[in-house]
């Protein structure tokens, strides 16, 4: 079923983890937010795909906008990655199970990467939570990504808060299928 646009939520938090779905978003940059000596966010700039929409021809466009995926106080940070030239950086999904040691309330997450047969690409790290935010309103487009001067442009240009991806909006290149 397809939802108007400005339907969709714009904000999610650790009570939404069981009703979102990362697959096939594509990660753009990773970066750590250091507020303070001892605490770091990591915080991962995606497309996030709120919606796949049938044609009817057996194919999908997508519902999609640049997000902010913010993990608060982040340790045990570790990435294990192997990309081919040109392969992107996509979810295949996002895992969590709580950590039981007392006084250590968070959990262990993975961000299982798409990868090639005989590779484990992943990000690894504990976290107390998580908090998502789009960056730009939704659009529908038969890709999965845009590609970087078109983020940057839509971004810019809704004035929402968040992060803005790296580079200059002169940029062309990118991936899109």
């Amino acid at each position: 079923m397809t939802r108007p646009a400005d339907t969709h939520p714009s904000k999610w938090t650790d009570a939404d983890f069981e009703s979102l779905s990362w697959h096939d978003c594509t990660i753009h940059s990773l970066g750590l937010d250091q507020d303070g000596e001892y605490q770091s966010d990591l915080l991962v700039d995606l497309d996030f795909l709120l919606e796949w929409l049938p044609t009817g021809d057996g194919s999908f466009q997508f519902r999609a906008a640049p997000a902010l995926l913010r993990f608060h106080n982040v340790d045990k940070f570790t990435i294990h990655a192997l990309l081919d030239y040109k392969q992107p950086m996509q979810i295949s999904g996002i895992t969590r199970f709580r950590r039981d040691d007392p006084g250590y309330a968070n959990y262990h997450w993975t961000i299982k990467l798409h990868s090639f047969p005989g590779r484990e690409n992943q990000i690894e790290f504990d976290a107390t939570g998580f908090s998502q935010v789009l960056t730009a309103r939704s659009f529908v487009t038969g890709r999965q990504s845009l590609r970087l001067a078109e983020r940057l442009k839509m971004i810019r240009a809704s004035g929402e808060p968040g992060a803005v991806p790296h580079g200059n909006s002169g940029v062309t290149g990118g991936h899109h299928r």
